[in-house]
């Protein structure tokens, strides 16, 4: 495990308390340096809650409505500091948020005449999806720390926001 092992680690002798006392060390290389300099983290929430319901009005007509969705929202941040890109410290973060629902309701009838069996299906369906995405990102960021607010002290940022969604309706008949 890279954690208990340092296959990188410089060929100097250095004493756990100096290594904790002088933080611009360059003692550091490889995977500790990642340790101790990167960071990336990842928080996701997700839900599809969904919700069906049948009704018998007479015995050959019944009416069934079903309405579902699905959401979800992820967080990301990573970071590396400049002991690991050996030139500037670099960051970003990003949000995003897709949801979709759908809402189906539709009459079945099946009923007998004479020797004929009669059977359909008619109904609609509503619906919408989307996605909205934030992103933010920079570099030559003058603090070594992770803190989200450093991205304004980047020499070079960018942000994004986008939007994007559409809704759907239909009905149908069949028989």
């Amino acid at each position: 495990s890279l954690l208990s092992y340092r296959p990188f680690i410089t060929s100097a002798v250095i004493e756990e308390e100096e290594l904790m006392e002088d933080e611009d060390t360059e003692n550091y290389s490889g995977p500790d340096k990642w340790f101790k300099y990167a960071k990336a983290t990842r928080k996701e929430f997700r839900i599809t809650p969904s919700l069906y319901a049948k009704y018998q009005i007479v015995p050959w007509l019944s009416f069934k409505s079903q309405i579902g969705g699905d959401y979800r929202s992820s967080e990301r941040t990573q970071w590396r500091g400049r002991k690991v890109t050996r030139t500037t410290a670099i960051g970003g973060e990003s949000n995003d948020v897709r949801y979709r629902w759908s809402w189906d309701n539709t009459f079945d009838f099946k009923f007998k005449i004479k020797n004929h069996n009669i059977s359909g299906t008619a109904g609609m369906t509503l619906g919408q999806d989307g996605s909205i995405s934030y992103n933010n990102s920079g570099n030559n960021i003058l603090q070594e720390n992770l803190m989200i607010g450093n991205l304004a002290s980047a020499y070079h940022a960018t942000t994004s926001y986008t939007r994007v969604g559409n809704s759907r309706t239909s009905f149908f008949v069949r028989g």
